[in-house]
């Protein structure tokens, strides 16, 4: 992932975290509006049919129902904590990503400078067969430490990848959370349209709940089978072609300290 992408994620948790300090406010917002009600109810004597909800309106339902509200605040609060929280793994993903980016950059340069060194016309006989030979078998190892670097660079890409679809989500989804539960609480303190405002904030908190619910199933089961990926991907280190027994293979030898098997070309 880009810099842009960092800068994506960067903007849906800021945002995540402002929303989550709305979510919060609304908390004391409601207790407000239900004292409110309460007090009226209280103070009239006054109790409304069963309009929409089937009970009767009284003191003692909006009180229950005030706690009933709260109660899903109070877990939709903790969802995003616990999200805001978590915010860091993504960043560390991408940030992982880009530092085995750069191991792949190196070895490259180093996989294209040997393949650039060459002693032909220079040496011949053992000496010469010795070192092409032990050539051969760095820059395959190089080969193919790159391909392995990128197989980790896109397994870490694809986890933050979906890091971000869930922040974006959270977002989308809580956005509307504000303005929604304004107008439910504004209901709720006018006695009348109590009934509705009662109904309207419990559904809100609910629905957001749910699909918080759902986006992070559906972006921990993608995680969990990356992460399944991953640990196959250190399993097979052991297999990695050109690097026999996860051991990168030897530069030097010893067998040829006879300097008769060094010979230069006439």
């Amino acid at each position: 992932m880009t810099n842009d992408s960092r800068m994506q994620l960067e903007e849906q948790v800021n945002q995540l975290s402002d929303l989550s300090a709305d979510v919060d406010k609304s908390s004391g917002e409601v207790t407000d509006a239900f004292d409110i009600l309460i007090t009226g109810l209280k103070a009239t004597s006054w109790i409304a049919g069963p309009l929409n909800i089937g009970v009767a309106l009284t003191a003692e339902y909006a009180e229950t129902k005030r706690a009933e509200i709260l109660a899903g605040i109070d877990t939709l609060s903790g969802r995003l904590t616990e999200a805001l929280e978590d915010s860091v793994i993504p960043f560390k993903f991408i940030d992982d990503a880009a530092e085995w980016g750069k191991i792949k950059a190196s070895v490259i340069e180093a996989n294209n400078d040997a393949g650039k060194q060459t002693l032909n016309g220079y040496w011949e006989g053992f000496a010469f067969d010795r070192y092409d030979s032990a050539a051969s078998a760095q820059m395959a190892a190089a080969t193919s430490a790159a391909i392995l670097c990128e197989t980790v660079i896109t397994n870490l890409e694809d986890m933050a990848r979906a890091g971000l679809d869930f922040y974006t989500g959270v977002v989308k989804i809580v956005s509307g959370y504000a303005t929604s539960m304004a107008a439910a609480i504004a209901k709720i303190a006018t006695v009348i349209e109590a009934p509705w405002g009662i109904s309207d904030a419990i559904d809100l908190v609910a629905a957001i709940v749910d699909t918080f619910v759902d986006l992070a199933d559906v972006a921990m089961t993608f995680i969990r089978e990356q992460l399944i990926n991953a640990n196959t991907l250190s399993a097979s280190v052991l297999a990695q072609d050109g690097i026999p027994s996860n051991k990168w293979p030897k530069a030097t030898s010893d067998e040829y300290d006879d300097k008769e098997s060094w010979e230069a070309p006439a």
